[in-house]
């Protein structure tokens, strides 16, 4: 296998061939500098891959018992906790839908008096002529 490996002394890398892993010694063919590097084998993609979604999952979970807790502390502190934060939601729920609704409209209208004046100006340009 070839690996890259950087001199400690001249700072320039070069390409070295190894078949065994572990201490391999090599000298630098700028410099002269015999290098002393720590070949590790390959990690597979697939163990990079779940690795990766452990680290996530770990945030994730971080987070998550973070606002658990935040949560949890307020439904402690008030005696109807749960019923608040149903409503809660609940609100922001109704409010967010009414929004959306009001925005889409806004939007079809504009897209409505925009295709009725591009039909108009279609039509003056195509009975000039």
């Amino acid at each position: 296998m070839k690996f890259k490996v950087i001199c400690n002394r001249c700072r320039q890398s070069f390409l070295a061939e190894s078949q065994q892993y572990g201490r391999v010694r090599y000298r630098c063919p700028h410099c002269g500098q015999v290098v002393t590097c720590q070949l590790d084998p390959p990690v597979s993609t697939a163990k990079r891959a779940a690795n990766r979604s452990q680290r996530m999952a770990r945030a994730v979970s971080a987070t998550a018992q973070a606002t658990g807790t935040r949560l949890s502390r307020f439904q402690q502190e008030h005696k109807n906790g749960d019923l608040w934060l149903f409503f809660g939601f609940c609100f922001f729920f109704v409010l967010s839908v009414i929004v959306g609704l009001l925005l889409f409209a806004a939007m079809a209208k504009l897209i409505q008096s925009g295709q009725s004046w591009l039909f108009k100006t279609w039509l003056e340009v195509s009975h000039s002529f």
